[in-house]
């Protein structure tokens, strides 16, 4: 990543949050050592765990990637951009995908973007996996 954007805003939004890198590790079921390589840059995490870190964080995919300085996306009350939503809603017609998006959802967060989130999945607002 250019200038290792994406560390450095995890690393900044763990540090405004007053988290070690432990508490992350423990929250999001990962190593310490996996997250202090992302941080440096050494690793780049798979799409999946950059929409968990932007739900973890409750701020968009975009700011994280470095594609807006925006912390949330606009109109979207989950924090992700279309493109996400899009993604996360073709995952959850695959049914093992499915599933571990929820979990994902459910062991990472809170409040209103969570709420929303389980709504779309509940109402049948996916588009299934062919």
């Amino acid at each position: 990543m250019q200038d290792n954007i994406l560390g450095k805003r995890l690393r900044e939004l763990r540090q405004e949050r007053g988290k070690t890198i432990y508490n992350v590790a423990d929250d999001l079921y990962l190593s310490a050592s996996v997250i202090g390589c992302y941080e440096h840059g050494t690793n780049d995490p798979p799409l999946e765990r950059v929409a968990a870190f932007a739900i973890y964080y409750g701020v968009s995919t975009d700011y994280l990637l470095g594609l807006s300085d925006s912390r949330v996306a606009d109109g979207d009350k989950t924090g992700f951009s279309d493109e996400i939503m899009g993604m996360l809603h073709y995952l959850s017609g695959i049914p093992w995908a499915k599933e571990m998006v929820s979990n994902t959802i459910r062991s990472t967060m809170n409040g209103v973007a969570s709420q929303k989130l389980e709504e779309h999945f509940q109402k049948g607002k996916t588009k299934h996996a062919e």
